[in-house]
């Protein structure tokens, strides 16, 4: 590192006036970035800074051909430039670089109580939240325009488009709140926001925040046309949010829910009155608006609360209860009472399933112990329009991994297919050790999966078989016997 200029400190406002030439500094050695195991920067630096304290700096710092370093990638930014002024006791910050971020902060306030005051103005809509003693008459304007490449070198799983704007307004004297972002595009960890519209106003009559998304996309499940208010409410947080899912956006969300504190200060978030679409079934949940449908967290034990969640599509109901404890206890509960299994499985090709839902599905843990288990009968079970009977299904958790099966299959008192075994979840390669038994199994219900190959599949099948090796690929060993 090159310096060179001068550092006053002689007058009662002390003044900087140096150019510094880094030809090589790792951020990782001196600990100010530990994310990147390389974390190298270089480049010039011109002070002309005149202030004693980081509340009273004015002047201009230019950055000039900055490189950075990380594993991934070297990132070279030609210019940045930081000017702070003040007039009228107004301060201005502005920040100008084509290839990092353009805006300014304008207003009067303390670096180190920015976080307190947006805490306080947000936390002003309850009436038991204890506000932080900051300075009064404080007030601050910002406006931002974000460019990707600065995003990439603080986390590269995460890029912005271009013209994407942050703006927002915070006030001391009465806890106002205001943020708006707005962004064409998102992309963190695989996943994509298309045309992002947030707006916060902690003052607003009609709403305290409202979202709107365009397209969310991921590996999991696609949401479209989301759009979201707030509003609050004698200390509730009340939500209402409207959004299409599923492939081919078939799937309609309409739900509203609330969060408050009870009497003992703990955080609860209640379902109201909500209806969801699937497959041309309206669910409806909390279909009485019971306010005890509802999950209370209590931030000193890390304990959570499900209280019974009900679902309900004509006579068919899903309940859902349990609790959670940290990381070292869990109980979850899942009854089915006549549901219908086509109203809750996914479309799958060549493969239509019917039948009624009867039973419970538990998860248990403690500690490192997780021990799941599951009661089902799914009666009246059809198979592509073919009735196979009664179908049994016990599943009971063995280790952490691992699972116990067994699964009948009844038609007219006859146990035309049994299956018991071990199935090991095992993260790299999951097993499976099932011994089947067939006995008049019905074959005509498998005809559509045989496409253009195999039509028209008829007979009956008996004998036994042993599935074992790799789940994905699994071995299979055995005698079976065709008739008709």
């Amino acid at each position: 590192m090159n310096f060179n200029g001068l550092a006053d400190f002689s007058s009662d406002i002390y003044s900087f006036d140096f150019k510094t030439v880094v030809d090589y500094c790792d951020l990782n050695t001196i600990n100010l970035f530990k994310r990147d195991s390389i974390s190298n920067i270089r480049g010039n630096v011109d002070f002309q800074i005149t202030g004693n304290t980081v509340d009273d700096l004015k002047g201009t710092i230019n950055i000039t051909d900055l490189l950075y370093t990380n594993p991934k990638d070297n990132y070279f930014f030609k210019d940045f430039n930081i000017t702070s002024s003040f007039a009228d006791s107004l301060r201005t910050i502005t920040i100008n670089s084509s290839e990092i971020i353009e805006g300014e902060v304008v207003g009067k306030f303390k670096f180190n109580e920015v976080v307190k005051l947006t805490q306080n103005s947000i936390g002003s809509i309850f009436s038991n939240y204890t506000p932080y003693e900051t300075e009064s008459g404080q007030k601050i304007d910002f406006q931002f325009k974000i460019y990707n490449k600065i995003i990439e070198v603080f986390n590269p799983e995460i890029s912005v488009a271009a013209n994407t704007v942050i703006k927002g307004e915070i006030s001391s004297n009465d806890n106002l709140f205001k943020l708006n972002i707005k962004s064409p595009k998102i992309i963190a960890y695989e996943n994509a926001i298309n045309k992002l519209n947030i707006q916060i106003d902690n003052r607003n009559p009609l709403f305290n925040t409202q979202l709107s998304i365009d397209e969310f996309e991921s590996d999991i499940y696609n949401l479209s046309d989301l759009h979201l208010f707030n509003i609050t409410l004698n200390d509730t947080l009340y939500f209402r949010t409207e959004f299409k899912g599923g492939i081919g956006k078939t799937e309609d969300f309409d739900l509203s829910f609330y969060q408050t504190f009870n009497k003992n200060n703990k955080s609860v978030v209640g379902i109201q009155k909500s209806k969801v679409n699937f497959k041309n079934n309206d669910w409806i949940l909390n279909p009485e608006d019971n306010l005890s449908n509802n999950i209370i967290y209590d931030n000193k034990t890390s304990k959570l609360i499900i209280n019974p969640f009900l679902i309900d599509s004509g006579n068919q109901n899903i309940q859902f209860s349990g609790h959670v404890t940290d990381s070292t206890s869990t109980d979850l509960k899942f009854k089915f009472n006549n549901v219908n299994l086509a109203n809750v499985t996914p479309e799958i090709d060549s493969l239509n399933l019917e039948g009624l839902i009867n039973g419970a599905i538990n998860y248990s843990q403690k500690n490192k112990l997780i021990k799941p288990t599951g009661n089902l009968i799914v009666s009246n079970f059809n198979i592509n329009n073919s009735h196979q009977g009664d179908l049994k299904i016990d599943i009971e958790g063995k280790s952490t991994t691992a699972y116990n099966l067994e699964v009948s299959l009844i038609r007219n008192s006859l146990e035309s297919l049994k299956a018991t075994g071990l199935i090991d979840f095992q993260p790299k390669k999951p097993t499976i050790d099932v011994n089947v038994a067939f006995n008049e199994f019905k074959l005509d219900a498998f005809s559509p999966l045989g496409e253009d190959i195999f039509t028209n599949i008829k007979g009956l099948a008996y004998g036994e078989a042993a599935i074992t090796g790799l789940l994905e690929n699994p071995k299979m060993d055995g005698d079976l016997f065709l008739d008709n």
